[in-house]
């Protein structure tokens, strides 16, 4: 399966839009290493970890503080619509992407996740989210991957020369939008069939019981 989508998803050279590499619109860099030495003390910050960082989303469930002095804040301080990327994880999940909104202030990140800051006149976070689950970026993660027992890994170059489909600003917010839409119709459509799950099984156990009566079968 896996060499079946590489053949047909790895080549972006003859797409429609132009392709550059995603550091060529980004920096990438990796956050705090945790050791002894900053254990949450007088200046505990809340950190991301990789078990924080989930596909296309973020579980903030547990937040755990590691100590950063004021002066080093600056360079590992999160701002809305960082990218956040799984240097490491199953062949598999390798290189997972979420996005961050400034749900909690002052909160940085671990040296096991990178963080991707966009420049919004070359492209949009949300879209180049969406890209890095695409298959091409799935791909290209896979192939760089580094593998450990059970751990495959890669590192901040091999996000930056993620090559990465780059159309207008324009046309990346209407996908963007068309994502989220589809996104919000999925949710919807999976409620209502939870729903008629439901009925359905109160319905036979309504019938079972002798309480509804059992349809002529046809």
């Amino acid at each position: 399966m896996f060499n079946q989508l590489a053949n047909v998803s790895v080549d972006v050279s003859t797409v429609k839009y132009p392709v550059c590499t995603l550091g060529e619109t980004s920096s990438v860099s990796y956050g705090i290493q945790k050791c002894p030495a900053n254990r949450p003390g007088q200046h505990a910050r809340p950190y991301l970890r990789v078990a924080n960082v989930q596909r296309g989303s973020l579980d903030l469930t547990e937040i755990k503080t590691i100590n950063v002095p004021d002066t080093d804040m600056s360079a590992f301080r999160l701002k809305p619509r960082d990218l956040l990327v799984c240097e490491g994880n199953s062949s598999d999940l390798v290189g997972r992407p979420a996005i961050w909104q400034g749900e909690i202030p002052d909160c940085i990140h671990q040296n096991h996740i990178l963080k991707v800051r966009v420049n919004k006149a070359l492209a949009l976070p949300e879209y180049v989210l969406e890209y890095m689950q695409t298959i091409p970026a799935r791909i290209h993660f896979r192939f760089r991957a580094k593998f450990t027992t059970n751990l495959a890994s890669i590192n901040s170059n091999d996000l930056r020369e993620l090559n990465l489909v780059n159309p207008p600003l324009s046309m990346q917010h209407k996908i963007v939008e068309k994502v989220t839409e589809l996104r919000k119709s999925i949710i919807q459509l999976k409620t209502e069939a939870d729903k008629k799950k439901q009925k359905a099984k109160a319905d036979v156990e309504a019938m079972i019981l002798g309480i509804k009566p059992v349809p002529d079968a046809k």
